[in-house]
């Protein structure tokens, strides 16, 4: 049986668990994988990230995933970028057609999955999103496209601005106007651990990082807020890694049933 090979780029990434997640997705699919977690400098430049990628597909890989800090810089380094990718300008998935390298981004249609699984409000309901950066412009089109109300936040207003801008739509999506008391559905943090007091009221509360325990930092700060109903990045990360492997595979595996394995292999309460 041929072995195919994946790989993980991020800085950090050794913790990831996209690992495991993929080798069972081979299992239910018959398939062999090898697929190991590259941590590159963080201050790698667009052209080096290239050279890596070629050399990697040049020397049989198969597929590539893309975390942070390289989500932007993927996109930069990509021949093409699917339409996901297009409207985010980040990629957390690339493979090579005709000796072009793709970018896709998973993120948002992983989420929109994983929010449906989980029975959550899209349309109609108003989300909060914590951040501006890759992760943020990945959900957001999704999001919208599903019908959500989204106000942005983000600690440089600059940046938030001019990602509301590039997703403006009919009123759907506004800049945080800084009122703590306003009451959302839900709120997205997008920006890694958070540890600062919660910016509104909200409902649901949804951490697109995950922890083994199922409880982010950000989590914390939301039960202790009053958020009824808290989530971590779980869901979403088995969902985009799926949407990842049809990619390269032509198979979307049972997501599911890998989602229960995970959930019961970090003995997650």
């Amino acid at each position: 049986m041929k072995t195919h090979r994946l790989a993980l780029l991020g800085n950090p990434a050794h913790h990831s668990l996209s690992p495991m997640i993929h080798q069972h997705f081979a299992q239910q699919c018959d398939l062999s994988l090898q697929y190991q977690t590259v941590e590159l400098p963080s201050t790698l430049s667009v052209i080096a990230l290239r050279e890596w990628c070629d050399q990697f597909f040049e020397q049989g890989g198969r597929g590539l995933n893309v975390t942070a800090p390289f989500k932007l810089l993927a996109a930069q380094a990509a021949d093409c970028l699917t339409e996901h990718a297009t409207q985010a300008q980040a990629v957390n998935t690339l493979y090579r057609i005709d000796n072009q390298l793709i970018g896709d981004n998973t993120d948002g249609v992983g989420l929109v999955q994983a929010m449906r699984m989980q029975h959550m409000p899209l349309s109609h309901a108003h989300w909060l999103i914590l951040g501006a950066g890759g992760a943020a412009a990945g959900i957001i089109s999704h999001l919208l496209a599903e019908g959500a109300l989204l106000t942005v936040a983000n600690r440089t207003q600059s940046k938030a601005e001019a990602l509301i801008q590039r997703f403006a739509t009919n009123g759907q999506i506004q800049l945080f106007d800084g009122r703590v008391g306003r009451i959302f559905t839900g709120i997205f943090n997008t920006r890694g651990p958070w540890c600062e007091e919660m910016p509104a009221n909200c409902q649901i509360a949804y951490d697109l990082s995950y922890s083994k325990s199922g409880i982010t930092p950000f989590l914390c700060v939301a039960q202790a807020a009053g958020a009824e109903q808290c989530y971590d990045g779980l869901a979403m990360l088995v969902w985009q890694a799926a949407f990842a492997f049809e990619r390269w595979f032509g198979i979307l595996p049972d997501v599911k049933e890998t989602t229960s394995y995970m959930t019961l292999g970090l003995q997650r309460s």
